[in-house]
C-alpha cells in the first residue's frame, strides 16, 4: 500500500519529459518554417524580374537635311472572318447494314436540308439508301463479306443457343473484318492534297465501324461516335446493371448477379484476337495500339440512341450523350420517305380489322338474337392486327415459323385477329404448307413503311426481334412489344422492354404454340379489358354531368330491355325480308 504512490510518481515524471520535449519540437518547428516562408518570400521579391510590357512600336524618324519624317506605323493584322457552319464538310461512315446506318441516314438527311453540307460513306450495297435520302454518296468499296456467307453465319449465329458465341462471330467475321478494307477504300478520298475537296472537317461514325475510327486517328479529324443500341462498355457499368450481352433482367437472381460480374471479364479474354488483329492493323499505320478494349472509345464523344426509362438508371460518361430515339423529323425529307401511304389493298385490309363496337355489353346481348356468323363475317370482324417482323438478319427455323403461327392463332374464346408477317423471300420455305386466311404474308420493299404499319389503330401488337431501333420505333408509336431476341444485343434490348413494362419477353430456343399464344392472350385481353372500362367509364361520368343522375336500377333496366326486344323484332324482320327477296338458285 505504501509503494503506489512512488509508482505513480515514476510513471508520471516520464510521460511529463515526453510531453515536453514534444511541445519544444513543435515550436521549434513551427517557428523554423514561418522563417524560411518569410526569407523565401524576400529573396523571391528580391530577385524576381517583372515581364516587360508589351508597347507598340514607336514611329520611326529620320533626319533628312535638319527635317524629321516619321513612318507610319505597320497596320494590324486583318481579323479572320468566322466560317461558316453550313460551309464545314460533315461526313457521315457506316457499314452497310441498315440498323445502323439508318439513324446516321436520317441525321444526315435533316442537315442537308438544312443547308449543312454532308455526304454519307457506306459499302457499296448501300449507295441505294443514301440515294434515297438525298446525301452525296462515298463509296467505301464492296462489303468484305458475301451475301451467302454472311447469310450462313447469320443462320449459324440464329440457331445456336449461346449468345456468348453470336458476339464473337459479329466482332471477328463482321465488324473486324470490314475495318482494313473500309480504311483502304476511304484513305485516298479523304486526304488533304491541297486540292480533294471531299476532306471532312468532321466524321459521325457508327460505333461498329472500326476503319472509320481509325481513318480519323491517321488523318487527326475530329469524329464523333453514334451508337444506335446499348452502349458497349465492358466493365464500365456497376454491378448492378445487368452488363452488356448479357441478356439478364433488373431482377437478377443470386446466380444472375455472380455471371453479371464474370461475363464482362469472360468476354474481354475473349475478344483478345480480335483485338489483336486491330492492333496489328494499328501498327501498320503507325498508330498507337490499343491497350485495352476500353482504349478502343476512350475520349471519343458518344451519341447514345436510348434514354432512361427504357435504360436502368446508371452514371455516364459526360462524353456520352444520351438522346433517345432518332425518329425522322415530320416534314422532312427522311419522314416522306419512310412515312409513304401504304398500298390501298393492304390499307383496306388493315381499317376493315378495326373494331369500332363500342360497349361490351351491347355487343354480347346482339351476338345472342343474331344468327350465327358466317366465315366471312368472322374474318372482317374488328379484333385487331398483330404485326410480326423479326428483321433481316434473323433466320428462323420451320419449327419456330410453326410454334409463331399456331401461337398467334387465337382460340374461339378469344377475340379474333389478323396477323401482318413481313418476311423475307429468301426466308418463306420455313412456312408451314397451309396458310390460314387470317395470315398475311409480305416481302419486305419501300412501299411497306414500318412507321406507316406501327401508327396504324388496328396494329394491337408488334412481335419483334428487338433490334434497338426497330423496338423504339413500336414504343414511340405506343405498341406493346412480344419480343423473341435471337442477335447479339437483342436479348439486352428484350430485357429492358420486359422491365419497363412495355413487353414481354419469349426465349427462341423455347417457342411452342401454347408458348406464344399464352403470351399474345394476355397482351389482347388487357388492352380490350382497359379500353372497355376506360370508354364505358368516361361516357358515363359525362352522361351523368349532362343528363343529371342516372334513373333508379329496375326503371332503367325494364325500359332498356323493352326498347332493345323491339328494336331485335324489328332487325329480325327486316332481314327476313331481305333474305326472301333475293334469288334462291
Amino acid at each position: 500500500m505504501v509503494r503506489h504512490p512512488q509508482l505513480q510518481t515514476s510513471l508520471l515524471r516520464p510521460l511529463f519529459i515526453l510531453l515536453l520535449s514534444v511541445f519544444a519540437y513543435a515550436t521549434y518547428v513551427t517557428s523554423y518554417t514561418a522563417t524560411f516562408s518569410s526569407s523565401s518570400a524576400s529573396s523571391s521579391s528580391k530577385f524576381s524580374v517583372e515581364a516587360p510590357e508589351s508597347v507598340a512600336p514607336d514611329p520611326v524618324c529620320l533626319s533628312d537635311n535638319g527635317e524629321f519624317s516619321c513612318s507610319a506605323p505597320p497596320p494590324a493584322p486583318a481579323p479572320v472572318p468566322p466560317v461558316d457552319p453550313h460551309e464545314r464538310h460533315i461526313m457521315f461512315v457506316s457499314i452497310a447494314i441498315k440498323g445502323h446506318a439508318q439513324p446516321l441516314l436520317r441525321v444526315a438527311s435533316e442537315m442537308k436540308e438544312r443547308g449543312y453540307r454532308v455526304s454519307f460513306a457506306t459499302h457499296d450495297s448501300g449507295r441505294e439508301w443514301a440515294h434515297a435520302y438525298g446525301v452525296p454518296f462515298l463509296s467505301a468499296g464492296a462489303f468484305p463479306i458475301s451475301a451467302e456467307d454472311l447469310r450462313v453465319k447469320l443462320r449459324a449465329m440464329t440457331r445456336d443457343a449461346s449468345n456468348f458465341r453470336g458476339i464473337l462471330t459479329m466482332f471477328n467475321d463482321i465488324y473486324v473484318r470490314a475495318a482494313r478494307p473500309m480504311f483502304d477504300a476511304l484513305l485516298p478520298k479523304l486526304e488533304n492534297n491541297g486540292t480533294n475537296t471531299n476532306v471532312p472537317d468532321l466524321l459521325v461514325m457508327d460505333i461498329a465501324s472500326v476503319g472509320a475510327q481509325d481513318l480519323a486517328h491517321k488523318l487527326k479529324i475530329p469524329y464523333i461516335l453514334n451508337s444506335p443500341s446499348l452502349l458497349f462498355d465492358l466493365g464500365g457499368a456497376p454491378s448492378y446493371v445487368p452488363a452488356w450481352g448479357t441478356g439478364f433482367s433488373e431482377n437478377m437472381s443470386l446466380w444472375n448477379r455472380c455471371m453479371n460480374i464474370l461475363f464482362p471479364r469472360l468476354l474481354s479474354v475473349a475478344l483478345t484476337p480480335p483485338f489483336m488483329e486491330l492492333n496489328k492493323m494499328r501498327y501498320e499505320l503507325d498508330l498507337p495500339p490499343f491497350r485495352s478494349q476500353h482504349d478502343l472509345f476512350k475520349g471519343a464523344r458518344v451519341i447514345l440512341n436510348t434514354a432512361f426509362g427504357l435504360e436502368h438508371p446508371q452514371p455516364l460518361s459526360p462524353l456520352v450523350d444520351a438522346v433517345g430515339p432518332i425518329m425522322p423529323v415530320p416534314g422532312g425529307n427522311a419522314s416522306k420517305l419512310e412515312r409513304q401511304p401504304l398500298p390501298s389493298a393492304l390499307l383496306s385490309w388493315l381499317d376493315a380489322s378495326i373494331d369500332s363496337t363500342p360497349s361490351l355489353r351491347l355487343r354480347q346481348r346482339s351476338a345472342s338474337h343474331r344468327a350465327k356468323s358466317t366465315e366471312h363475317d368472322l374474318e372482317t370482324a374488328a379484333g385487331g392486327v398483330v404485326y410480326l417482323n423479326l428483321g433481316t438478319m434473323a433466320y428462323i427455323d420451320a419449327w419456330q415459323a410453326q410454334a409463331l403461327v399456331e401461337g398467334l392463332l387465337m382460340g374461339p374464346e378469344d377475340p379474333p385477329v389478323k396477323i401482318l408477317w413481313i418476311l423475307p423471300t429468301d426466308q418463306r420455305g420455313i412456312l408451314p404448307p397451309a396458310l390460314p386466311p387470317s395470315l398475311v404474308v409480305k416481302p419486305p420493299s419501300s412501299s411497306l413503311s414500318n412507321l406507316e404499319i406501327l401508327s396504324h389503330p388496328a396494329v394491337r401488337l408488334v412481335v419483334s426481334h428487338c433490334g434497338m431501333v426497330s423496338a423504339q420505333e413500336a414504343l414511340v408509336m405506343g405498341k406493346p412489344l412480344l419480343c423473341i431476341p435471337f442477335l447479339v444485343d437483342q436479348p439486352d434490348v428484350a430485357a429492358r422492354v420486359e422491365d419497363s413494362g412495355a413487353g414481354i419477353s419469349l426465349d427462341k430456343n423455347l417457342l411452342s404454340g401454347p408458348y406464344v399464344h399464352g403470351a399474345v392472350t394476355v397482351f389482347v385481353r388487357v388492352q380490350w379489358l382497359l379500353l372497355y372500362f376506360l370508354v364505358s367509364e368516361s361516357f358515363s361520368l359525362l352522361c351523368n354531368l349532362i343528363l343529371g343522375p342516372p334513373l333508379p336500377l329496375t326503371s332503367m333496366a325494364e325500359g332498356y330491355d323493352e326498347e332493345y326486344e323491339d328494336d331485335a323484332e324489328g332487325i329480325e324482320g327486316n332481314s327476313g325480308g331481305s333474305d326472301t327477296s333475293q334469288p334462291t338458285n
